[in-house]
């Protein structure tokens, strides 16, 4: 039988389930991360008690492990719909089969965020965006989860001309005691 655990972090895109719950915990809220043998499918569920909530990942939607830099595709951005404030697009893949849809939100001239879901309209995972020029502690990206769980972290530094992000600084997959407060 799978464990649920009161918590769990992601490590190199894999979630990594901690402090195992017993069965008089059982009405609390807990995670089973499901995988087979050989880790060529993962997911995260949701709990309270032996009730499931929700599936907060699955790598059959959105593989967090093929966003190394070496396994990454061609995909094609396709914007549907614009605000001063939004960009909804949808990306397709070298096949040109949708696979998801991102919508960007703006403060000024910068996006803040991207929050991306299935070609089914269900909701992968969000990326914080941040700027120094805007208050932020680094200028990067941080990829978070369905459940609030920051998957990855990249620093970037500032092209001097534009305004955008050039060189990857740092590139951070180990969140295990990683935080973030996020700006409301």
């Amino acid at each position: 039988m799978i464990k649920q655990f009161s918590d769990y972090f992601w490590d190199q895109g894999i979630p990594i389930g901690r402090y195992p719950i017993g069965e008089a915990e059982s009405t609390r809220i807990s995670y089973k991360i499901v995988m087979d043998p050989y880790r060529k499918h993962i997911s995260v569920e949701k709990y309270k008690g032996v009730q499931f909530i929700s599936t907060i990942y699955d790598s059959l939607f959105l593989d967090f492990r093929h966003l190394k830099r070496g396994e990454q595709h061609s995909w094609q951005k396709i914007p549907i719909e614009e605000t001063p404030t939004q960009t909804t697009c949808l990306i397709r893949n070298q096949d040109d089969r949708i696979v998801y849809k991102e919508v960007h939100s703006f403060v000024g001239h910068r996006c803040k965020q991207c929050e991306v879901f299935s070609a089914q309209d269900i909701k992968l995972s969000t990326q914080q965006v941040l700027y120094t020029e805007l208050g932020d502690a680094f200028n990067g990206v941080i990829l978070f989860d369905t459940e609030g769980k920051a998957v990855l972290l990249k620093k970037y530094a500032i092209n001097e001309e534009n305004g955008e992000f050039s060189e990857m600084l740092q590139e951070e997959w180990d969140m295990e005691n990683f935080s973030f407060a996020k700006k409301k």
